[in-house]
C-alpha cells in the first residue's frame, strides 16, 4: 500500500481501490423462509454487479480474558451469587472453547475509476435490500 486517501487506497502498483465495510446479518437466527430470501437477494446482487468486485472476510479470535476478569470481580460474599457467576463464566468459556468466539469483518473491494461513485451506490443499494 502506498497511501490511504479520503476516497480510497493507492496501492504500491499505482492502482486506486475503494474498500467498503459491510455490516453482517445473523443468518442463523433467520427463519428458513428468510434465509432463502436472503440467498436469492444476494444472487441478484452479485448478478447485477457488471464490474469486478472482491469479497474479503477478516476473522479474528476474540480474547475473552478481560471479560472473564470483569465478571470475576463481581463475586462478593453471597455464595449463591458466586455460584451463578462461576456457572456463567463456565458457560462463556465453553462457548470460547467451541471456537465460536471469532469476530468477522466483511469488506467489498472495487477498483477506483471514473465510475467509482456509481459502483459504490449500486453496491449499497443492492445490499440494502438483503436483510
Amino acid at each position: 500500500m502506498r497511501s490511504i486517501e479520503r476516497d480510497g487506497v493507492v496501492c504500491a502498483n499505482g492502482n486506486f481501490i475503494k474498500i467498503l465495510q459491510v455490516e453482517p446479518i445473523n443468518f442463523e437466527l433467520k427463519s428458513v423462509f428468510e434465509q432463502e430470501a436472503i440467498l436469492e437477494g444476494y444472487k441478484r446482487f452479485l448478478k447485477s454487479c457488471n464490474f469486478d468486485i472482491q469479497l474479503v472476510v477478516q476473522t479474528e479470535v476474540t480474547d475473552i480474558s478481560k471479560h472473564l476478569g470483569n465478571i470475576k470481580s463481581c463475586i462478593g460474599d453471597n455464595e449463591n451469587i458466586e455460584n451463578m457467576i462461576l456457572d456463567y463464566m463456565g458457560f462463556v468459556q465453553s462457548i470460547a472453547d467451541s471456537n465460536k468466539n471469532v469476530s468477522r469483518r466483511f469488506y467489498i473491494v472495487i477498483k477506483g475509476d471514473n465510475n467509482s461513485k456509481e459502483k459504490v451506490t449500486k453496491i449499497k443499494d443492492g445490499l440494502s435490500v438483503i436483510r
